[in-house]
């Protein structure tokens, strides 16, 4: 007798173990792409699609769910274990189970391509973002840019073996630049150079326009071979909007609305920065300077003032860098030595691992989670500040241990 613990969980409990080392594969490739990583997942990835293709397309599989749905047992199933079902018959007709002969074909070789060109996508960004910077040999262009920067695009021009700063695209080096920097005509190379990246106004060896073109006719094919009129309408069958339109008018309601409290905004920042700045035009790399500024003088608070807090600050073994009450007072979470945390063999040296507490909890029944700060000076990796704390941004937060109680995640 099919039931849902012999065929739903003996089959999502293996597969969810798959797709969670997956995952961890693609963020270690997405923040520390060395070749010898990019070349592995390169390889597991025709992989992956063929195994996720595979099950999407079993018609044994599909038809046992569909003998369970249709069983007197699913009625009396509760209400989310009912979900579960649907959505998993749902999941199968998208992915092409019910096409037939040349169709079906069609289908499972337009997936892998669709995987392969996504990631062709995402290298270029990559690469476009590594191979770009400015190497700048007057430090008076440099004025306004937080110490630390400074001292981290000199130890950059040194590592290539150049004398000077090597200013590049990478978030801890662009964004500072772009709220900070003095030189007008130095914000706007960093603009120029971040908005073509991976484009044909940029380095052509990384341009995207291929790969958008690729991706945009294999969504289309795969659209009309599951029988609907474009990617869009496929796309809002896993989503709550109904179709296209609702999108549309959901989004044009919304920059309706918003639009004046902008447009107020933006007339302020203008002002302000023809008076105080005399920026007679705002250029658009002009707006993230202006605007800390603007702060500034508003406020007398800039992110900068946080970033000692966060940056490079020794810390005792088994606590969080910087401040640990600023963690308690934004988060509402304290750290505790508890032990070693297990940290995967892959993760990268500048990672530490340490249990968390709720401060809310009783003592015997406090719950501990594994969280990995990534240290700010990771290739790629934003450097940690107040904003990052205050969304629990934390660069990836391991499965809840239950501890104590063994009670899991409220």
């Amino acid at each position: 007798m099919i039931q849902l613990e012999n065929l739903v969980e003996a089959i999502e409990d293996p597969s969810e173990r798959l797709h969670r080392a997956w995952a961890i594969a693609g963020h270690l490739n997405a923040v520390v792409n060395t070749p010898e990583l990019r070349a592995a997942y390169n390889a597991c990835l025709p992989l992956m699609s063929e195994f996720s293709t595979w099950v999407g397309l079993h018609r044994g599989l599909y038809q046992r769910y569909r003998s369970l749905a249709d069983s007197p047992a699913y009625a009396a199933l509760p209400p989310t274990r009912r979900r579960i079902i649907d959505l998993a018959l749902r999941d199968f007709r998208l992915s092409g189970v019910e096409l037939e002969g040349a169709a079906r074909e069609t289908y499972a070789r337009n997936a892998d391509l669709q995987a392969q060109v996504s990631q062709k996508f995402s290298e270029n960004v990559m690469d476009a973002t590594d191979g770009w910077s400015l190497l700048v040999t007057d430090k008076a262009r440099l004025k306004g840019l937080p110490a630390s920067v400074v001292a981290a695009a000199r130890q950059s021009a040194e590592a290539d073996g150049a004398t000077g700063w090597k200013l590049t695209l990478h978030m801890p080096c662009y964004l500072p630049v772009m709220q900070h920097a003095q030189d007008r005509e130095l914000r706007q190379a960093l603009y120029r150079a971040y908005g073509t990246r991976a484009s044909d106004q940029g380095n052509t060896a990384f341009d995207n326009s291929e790969p958008i073109e690729s991706l945009l006719a294999l969504r289309a094919e795969e659209a009309a071979l599951l029988g609907y009129a474009d990617f869009a309408s496929l796309q809002l069958e896993t989503r709550m909007a109904h179709d296209a339109p609702q999108v549309l008018h959901f989004l044009r309601e919304l920059a309706a609305r918003a639009r004046p409290s902008a447009e107020r905004d933006l007339a302020e920042l203008r002002t302000f920065a023809a008076d105080t700045l005399h920026l007679d035009t705002l250029e658009p790399w002009d707006v993230a300077y202006a605007s800390e500024r603007l702060r500034e003088a508003r406020y007398a608070y800039s992110d900068e003032e946080d970033s000692p807090l966060f940056h490079g600050v020794p810390r005792a073994a088994g606590t969080l860098p910087g401040h640990p009450h600023l963690v308690q007072a934004y988060v509402s979470i304290r750290d505790s030595v508890l032990g070693e945390m297990p940290v995967a063999q892959a993760t990268p040296a500048s990672v530490s691992a340490m249990p968390l507490a709720r401060r809310t909890q009783p003592r015997a029944h406090r719950g501990q989670c594994a969280v990995r700060v990534v240290d700010c000076h990771v290739s790629r990796l934003p450097a940690v500040g107040s904003s990052t704390l205050l969304s629990c941004k934390f660069a990836s937060m391991a499965r809840r241990i239950a501890a104590g109680s063994g009670r899991g995640a409220p």
